[in-house]
């Protein structure tokens, strides 16, 4: 029971045991440490993901308590994985129809009259970043407040230097759950500049101080919304609109972190034989602000 006089907290939720029927449903006991108070969570799927499972408790009593100006009266909370998916990016069952493959478990592909690429999960292995590429994304959303789909994608690579996720493609219409999840589509917004640089002659990509300088403003902006990108490099940065005035450096794969990783802030920054003298060794040494003042024009 929750104590009587009690200030309100926003709620700190641990999962403290998840008793899973395989292939049926999910019950975990959740406590919200901010509130002192029990919950049960059950979910008509099997969900291992703890993280989740708070998310999922801590938004029911947030709404609550934002609507009531109290705590739920109730325990006991039923919900589905679709809220996952629906509550923030739309699902798509689209045939791909014609597709070209672009690399391991992507494959270029026309969405809704767009040039796009379908990322796909290929194993079971490929299951959690892909998780972390769709929570991501509605993290970001979160940090926009109220904008429609269309505007969302464009400040998703406009303020995040992000390439944003057009929907999520499920076996059958209309579904989230997770085991109906087959991947993402995103727009084609142009080659990584590892490619570029195979490319290239002389093996340089023309990314200039600027675009650098963008991309660290950026990467800060990500930070302010708690988001790490986990792996800045040469093969998961694309330049966008190469040959045009508009040009800008955009992230994908923000799936996984890689081992001893420092934080975005002393990523090596991309693009090693860029047309900036230094080679771009100047973005991103220690912290924002200061990559910040020395890339600056």
């Amino acid at each position: 029971m929750k104590e009587a006089n009690r200030i309100w907290h926003d709620p700190v939720v641990g999962i403290y045991g998840n008793l899973i029927t395989p292939g049926v449903k999910c019950s975990s006991n959740a406590y919200d440490l901010g509130n002192r108070r029990w919950y049960q969570l059950n979910v008509e799927s099997p969900v291992t993901d703890d993280e989740w499972l708070s998310d999922v408790v801590a938004k029911h009593i947030k709404e609550h308590y934002c609507a009531h100006q109290a705590p739920p009266p109730w325990n006991a909370i039923n919900t589905t994985t679709i809220w996952r998916l629906r509550h923030k990016l739309p699902t798509t069952s689209f045939d791909k129809g014609e597709k070209v493959d672009l690399s391991r478990g992507a494959d270029y592909c026309v969405w809704n009259g767009t040039k796009c690429v379908f990322k796909r999960i290929e194993f079971d292995v490929d299951i959690r970043s892909f998780e972390r590429e769709i929570r991501t994304r509605e993290t970001l959303i979160d940090c926009m407040g109220d904008v429609d789909q269309h505007d969302a994608s464009l400040e998703m690579s406009t303020r995040f230097n992000v390439v944003p996720i057009l929907a999520v493609v499920t076996k059958e219409k209309g579904l989230g759950l997770d085991d109906n999840v087959m991947g993402f589509v995103m727009p084609f917004e142009g080659d990584i500049l590892e490619i570029l640089a195979e490319k290239a002659p002389d093996s340089t990509v023309p990314v200039t101080e600027k675009h650098l300088w963008d991309l660290a403003r950026d990467v800060r902006e990500l930070s302010r919304c708690g988001v790490m990108h986990g792996d800045i490099n040469d093969w998961n940065t694309i330049l966008c609109h190469a040959v045009s005035e508009q040009s800008q450096l955009l992230l994908i794969d923000l799936g996984d972190v890689t081992p001893d990783y420092e934080g975005d802030g002393k990523a090596p920054a991309p693009g090693k034989g860029t047309k900036d003298p230094d080679g771009g060794g100047n973005a991103a040494r220690g912290n924002f602000d200061k990559a910040l003042a020395t890339l600056s024009p």
